[in-house]
């Protein structure tokens, strides 16, 4: 979809109001022992986003966001919440050419979201047809993007009274012309119409070169550490990525998405609604160069001491942060540039620093990631070698008092549900992830169970999982085995690891036919399993496969209950069957 969603989302927060008050940049000349000429630089105007960052249903920029359009009349929203009438049906067509699209709302507001599985906005060639009656105060509200290797832009823009007011057609065409986006818009009469804002970030792209930095900008350390601090609080990606040096730079491009890109959508945006989020920087003080060599290459350390202001996100959260820091430099062909992002680039990410950011770069970083990289997938692969499993060809012998349960045939849970018949391939593999019954035996600290499906032979992935606890409290102790099966053979085990590798230590299957039966040594943190332990204990049956695009998945929980001295299993489709 080319730039990240968090990067999408997060280019919307470029115009949150400064600190100005608390947080005045120290002047450049102001600081610093050597190297103290003043930087150059001067930040880009900041663009502010058309919505504002309100979420209230009653707001017509919390019914605008997120879709592919949107239109809102704001005195009609206000009328439809305090009439309970935002369900009425609206008149107005959407249509996007080459794109399918679901599309709601009512007079007051219309939603438009893709049904075509693509994330990406209006694009160049893109023509919108509006058909039907739109209020003469309604807003048309969209974003538009134009993502190639060599370039990229992104746009806001908002608009005002269609001519829909009595019906007819409006169109709107989308074009990159010089760089930027452009829209034409017609009404029904074919009058053109102006939109009331535009917002545009435009740019090389992944693969395009970003211009030289203007002299007097980073003519030496101190001097592009003012630039550096001075652009992080203008959210300026283009000139921090034109600090760093090229190895640094690409550890923020991402697929299609630009280092200039990452970096500006970064800067300022919080994750989640509690995420403080940075506001402004200050530079509070510039201190001596430090040398440092690594690996044959020398580097300049400038040490800062900067503040920054979040804005507040709660009661207890501080809205003003002290941090020491080292910026490390290079001399590269391009003149001085630094080595990597330092904490404070970080710290305006509001997200956590590498444990290493104060110690100066690694300039074989890149051979060294590739050779950590290549040394996990060959530990991956001994450790998917390892978890193939070659199991008996008879059920095994499940010893202990043993619980079963019937589970209906045909209720699995299909992902996307289309009603369009299936291939025979689709039907078998449904069939085969169709799980008809489950008997459980527990005895000591060995679980054994047997699962019957539909039909053979057996698709996907299996997970059983066994969890100890009172009802009302969370379980106290708990063990999951995973069987795949997969096209080298069937995979079992436990989670190993970050690696996804299974761990076959303790286990074993046996297949006859549509049944399987697992049997394992439960995990030591599962205290022994005795008779009185019976009625806390709960378990869970998971099986899910898939082919292409579709994924079926059927899934059972079946708490066991004491009720005097027998037993009983209440499903996830609240039946109670009696064990025996």
């Amino acid at each position: 979809m080319g730039p990240s969603l968090r990067t999408m989302r997060a280019v919307r927060g470029l115009g949150v109001l400064l600190l100005a008050s608390a947080l005045a940049v120290v002047p450049s000349g102001c600081a610093g022992k050597q190297g103290s000429a003043a930087s150059a630089y001067r930040p880009p105007p900041r663009q502010v986003p058309i919505l504002d960052e309100s979420i209230s249903p009653k707001s017509c920029s919390g019914w605008m966001r997120g879709g592919l359009l949107a239109t809102c009349d704001p005195v009609l929203l206000k009328h439809a919440w305090d009439s309970h009438e935002l369900n009425a049906p609206g008149k107005l067509k959407v249509a996007i050419s080459g794109r399918k699209l679901r599309v709601g709302g009512g007079p007051a507001v219309t939603q438009v979201i893709p049904a075509d599985g693509r994330g990406e906005g209006l694009v160049p060639g893109s023509r919108v047809t509006l058909t039907g009656t739109l209020s003469a105060g309604s807003y048309l509200f969209f974003r538009a993007q134009s993502v190639t290797p060599q370039y990229v832009a992104f746009g806001e823009a908002l608009f005002r009274d269609l001519g829909l007011a009595h019906g007819g057609t409006a169109t709107m065409d989308v074009r990159l012309e010089h760089g930027k986006l452009v829209y034409d818009v017609r009404r029904p009469d074919g009058t053109k119409l102006k939109p009331l804002r535009t917002t545009l970030q435009a740019g090389p792209g992944a693969q395009g070169l970003l211009p030289q930095l203007p002299d007097h900008q980073a003519d030496t350390p101190e001097q592009a550490v003012r630039t550096y601090a001075r652009a992080i609080n203008a959210h300026d990606g283009k000139t921090i990525c034109g600090l760093l040096a090229p190895a640094a730079r690409a550890a923020f491009r991402f697929e299609r998405s630009p280092c200039w890109l990452l970096v500006s959508g970064h800067i300022g945006y919080g994750e989640e609604s509690s995420t403080p989020r940075f506001q402004e920087l200050g530079l509070l003080d510039v201190g001596g160069r430090r040398t440092r060599k690594n690996y044959g290459v020398t580097f300049t350390g400038i040490p800062i001491h900067v503040r920054l202001g979040y804005a507040n996100t709660g009661p207890s959260e501080k809205n003003v942060v002290s941090l020491d820091d080292v910026v490390w430099f290079q001399r590269t062909k391009e003149g001085w540039r630094m080595g990597k992002a330092s904490r404070t680039l970080y710290a305006a990410f509001s997200g956590s620093a590498p444990p290493d950011v104060l110690a100066p770069p690694d300039p074989l970083a890149a051979l060294h990631q590739r050779q950590a990289a290549a040394k996990k997938k060959r530990e991956d692969q001994l450790a998917y070698r390892r978890s193939l499993i070659a199991p008996a060809a008879k059920l095994l012998t499940c010893v202990g008092k043993k619980t079963t349960t019937m589970d209906p045939s045909g209720d699995t849970k299909i992902q996307p549900m289309e009603k369009s018949s299936r291939a025979a391939a689709d039907r078998a593999l449904i069939a085969g992830a169709d799980l008809r019954g489950v008997s459980v035996a527990v005895s000591g600290h060995v679980a054994c169970a047997t699962l019957t499906f539909r039909h053979h032979p057996l698709r996907g992935r299996i997970g059983f999982s066994l969890s100890l606890g009172k009802r009302s409290e969370p379980p106290v102790a708990g063990d999951a085995i995973y069987v795949d099966f997969m096209p080298d053979g069937i995979h079992a085990g436990r989670f190993a690891g970050s690696s996804g590798a299974l761990d076959p230590g303790g286990v074993e299957l046996g297949i006859k036919r549509s049944r399987l039966s697992i049997r394992f040594q439960l995990s030591p943190r599962m205290p022994v399993i005795g008779q009185s332990q019976l009625g806390d204990l709960r378990w869970r049956v998971t099986v899910s496969a898939s082919s292409d695009a579709r994924t079926f998945q059927v899934s059972d929980e079946l708490p066991m209950t004491k009720r005097g001295l027998s037993f009983a299993v209440r499903q996830s489709d609240g039946r109670i069957v009696k064990l025996y």
